[in-house]
């Protein structure tokens, strides 16, 4: 081993005080670098030296900081001796895992900036897509390197519900349960992922945001049953061992994923100690439109919850707790009062809107069955045009189809048809044969016009029952009915005036139109159906 002297670039932590990493979050990082042909190759620890040479010189000490295996904090990861393997492992543990075939290493950083931050960097963000090699966030041990993430839940919002409350809704449904302890289950973690599936024969696959369930992966047969057991009656919780068995169910489960983000808004209040919310929760819950209230990670530094509602009653409960949330606080005791520390701010609604801001013993206790019953509670997916939205989560910028989520929720205006009709006129007519050929076209442009007129009432009617809570009121436009009426009182107009000439023609002509089988009819004068969506989404982006 290469002897370690003072040209070793590394340092244990000063007892001295550190203002700048008092002002740090202490995080453990996994970089996943997939074998290559199968296998390791040995020099993969280079690419993490690579991976730590960027990142240290695109952030200063006082923003980022490199600790090894030893708790030591290591720089200048440009120097030679770090292309050394034995030098290498002497400050970090490179761990092989071939049933998932990557190398993984694991080791702390004191850093400002959240992992997804540096890592969407563009240096290290190329880097990393360069080498096919990944950057994540490591909630275990340093030693607990074989992790497997089992499946994932539904029901939940990763930006609008705390991981707090996911796991609190688990212990309670645990202890409703009349055959599950909350013993009998591993320890975890909740991730937000964003599981996907591609389908056969689609394009792009079908993608949505949900807390992904990771277990060790000694643990994933026993989570699983755990998982299936608390969760068999309303199926929130999809095990990823479905994906190969029924697709067509998960596809259907993301779906309603997604539709459940997009009705799902947040009220943020602050200034409440959760000792004070325990007294006024009930008052808020009062709200129908109330789903739930979730702590947030600065629940505890100023009083800040997520009030979870329904779109449609986003604006009434809004109105409702700015007027009343700092009354309720000041109606309860004194002594309970007390709990909020002088540096919270008053109880308030915040101003701002929310949105600123695979096992082989997988078939055991009951686990075909669970997935069954799961598969058919959602269904199964098909080709409904009403939910490509949905293909992926809101704030997507593209569906599958090209069309921006904000268009698509705005509604889609479909391209011009070919409207020309085509009439089929006896060799030889007879004027009372031309007068029942032209009742019979009177009477089908009459069914075509209540047709077009019809599906204009269907378009305009989605526009007008949008909730008036959430968007804009839509009503008809009244002058552009008024023109498409005008011009289809035109149309006939012109057509009974070419008739009338035809027929005079026809009496002069004893041949009539005998050479001619069909006319297509000129395509300006052809109805115009506007399609045209009234609804406006106010939906922030």
């Amino acid at each position: 081993m290469i002897d370690d002297d003072a040209t070793v670039m590394a340092e244990t932590p000063s007892t001295k005080t550190d203002f700048f990493e008092e002002e740090m979050m202490d995080l453990k990082v996994r970089y996943e670098i997939p074998y290559r042909n199968g296998k390791s190759h040995g020099d993969e620890f280079k690419l993490h030296v690579q991976l730590l040479e960027a990142m240290t010189t695109l952030f200063d000490k006082n923003i980022l900081r490199i600790y090894d295996n030893k708790n030591e904090r290591v720089k200048n990861m440009s120097a030679k001796k770090w292309s050394n393997k034995e030098y290498y492992k002497d400050h970090f543990n490179i761990h092989e895992e071939p049933s998932q075939r990557k190398t993984v290493i694991i080791h702390r950083i004191m850093s400002k900036k959240s992992i997804s931050d540096i890592k969407h960097e563009p240096s290290v963000i190329q880097l990393l897509k360069k080498s096919s090699t990944y950057l994540r966030a490591h909630f275990w041990k340093e030693d607990e390197v074989s992790l497997k993430d089992i499946g994932f839940l539904v029901n939940y919002a990763p930006t609008k519900h705390s991981k707090e409350f996911v796991a609190k809704d688990i212990f309670e449904r645990c202890s409703e349960s009349p055959d599950v302890e909350w013993a009998h289950a591993p320890q975890f973690q909740l991730i937000h992922g964003q599981p996907r599936i591609k389908l056969a024969g689609k394009k792009n696959p079908v993608k949505t945001h949900a807390f992904s369930v990771q277990v060790l992966t000694k643990n994933a047969s026993m989570m699983n049953k755990f998982l299936q057991k608390i969760y068999e009656d309303d199926h929130f919780y999809v095990p990823y061992s479905m994906k190969k068995q029924f697709p067509k169910a998960v596809a259907t489960t993301i779906l309603q994923q997604n539709k459940l983000l997009k009705d799902t808004w947040v009220i943020v209040v602050v200034g409440i100690h959760r000792a004070v919310m325990s007294h006024i929760e009930n008052d808020i819950l009062e709200s129908s439109g109330v789903t739930a209230i979730s702590d947030t990670n600065r629940t505890d530094k100023s009083g800040k919850w997520n009030i979870i509602v329904k779109e449609s009653e986003f604006k009434t409960i809004r109105k409702r707790l700015a007027a009343n949330v700092h009354t309720w606080v000041l109606a309860l005791p004194v002594e309970v009062q007390a709990n909020t520390p002088d540096s919270f701010p008053p109880p308030k609604v915040h101003q701002k809107n929310g949105y600123d801001d695979e096992d082989d013993d997988e078939s055991s206790y009951g686990q075909a069955s669970y997935m069954s019953s799961c598969a058919q509670s959602y269904a199964s997916f098909d080709d409904n045009d009403d939910d490509e939205q949905f293909l992926s989560p809101p704030g997507t910028k593209y569906t599958s189809s090209g069309l921006s989520y904000a268009s698509a929720l705005a509604g889609y205006q479909a391209p011009p048809t070919d409207t020309r009709m085509e009439v089929l006129v006896p060799s030889k007519a007879t004027p009372r044969e031309s007068q029942q050929i032209l009742a019979s076209i009177q009477d089908a442009v009459k069914i075509a016009n209540l047709e077009a007129e019809i599906n204009s009432l269907k378009t305009l009617l989605i526009g007008a029952t949008t909730p008036s809570t959430v968007t804009e009121t839509s009503t008809p436009d009244i002058s552009s009915t008024n023109e498409r009426m005008s011009m289809l009182e035109t149309n006939m107009e012109t057509m009974t005036k070419q008739f009338t000439t035809w027929m005079q023609e026809m009496r002069k002509n004893d041949h009539g139109y005998g050479s001619q089988n069909h006319i297509d009819r000129p395509a300006h004068q052809a109805p115009e159906i506007s399609q045209q969506s009234h609804q406006k989404n106010a939906r922030p982006a």
